[in-house]
């Protein structure tokens, strides 16, 4: 439900004139808008196709506005309606300039870590939508370069090169991201 509080504008809740609160909880692949009620300390998810959502928004009377995207989806302002909670409208997105197909569906993994520790990467699995693979790849290891930032699914440029190329690659979040 937060991160690192050094990071400038970045907002983790923020209250709405009824007493709720707006906040971003779920796993790094799947990341959710949450409209919490803390009276009934229940929550509801917002309906939306971002999985991937910084924690920087700001809330306008009816109306949250979030910077979001996904691992086909580039970075996207998003205007979000608090009372259908649901998001109505990308405001401006990105322009990439690569086929969504071609993107690869990363997913979180959980590895058995020294000591008991969990180790946490997301796993961005070869794919190209005109080549089927068929036996192992050729794996890049990624670590981020800080200790509390966090490698994300924002579709990357970077990292599809090599996907549709035919080579994995595991994007580490050691201990402490």
């Amino acid at each position: 439900w937060a991160e690192a509080l050094w990071h400038l504008g970045r907002r983790f809740i923020q209250v709405l004139n009824d007493g709720r609160f707006i906040a971003v909880h779920g796993q790094v692949d799947n990341r959710k808008i949450a409209i919490v009620d803390p009276k009934t300390r229940r929550f509801r998810d917002v309906s939306s196709n971002l999985t991937q959502i910084d924690s920087t928004f700001s809330v306008n009377e009816n109306h949250a506005y979030i910077v979001g995207g996904g691992n086909s989806l580039p970075q996207v302002l998003a205007e979000v309606d608090l009372n259908l909670l649901r998001v109505t409208r990308h405001i401006y997105e990105t322009k990439i300039p690569v086929d969504a197909s071609y993107f690869t569906k990363p997913r979180q993994l959980t590895i058995p870590g020294n000591n008991g520790r969990k180790v946490h990467a997301i796993f961005h699995v070869a794919h190209n939508p005109e080549v089927k693979h068929s036996g192992p790849t050729p794996l890049l290891v990624m670590a981020h370069g800080g200790p509390t930032d966090r490698a994300t699914v924002f579709a990357n440029l970077e990292y599809n090169y090599f996907t549709c190329r035919g080579i994995a690659i595991v994007d580490v979040n050691y201990g402490g991201s």
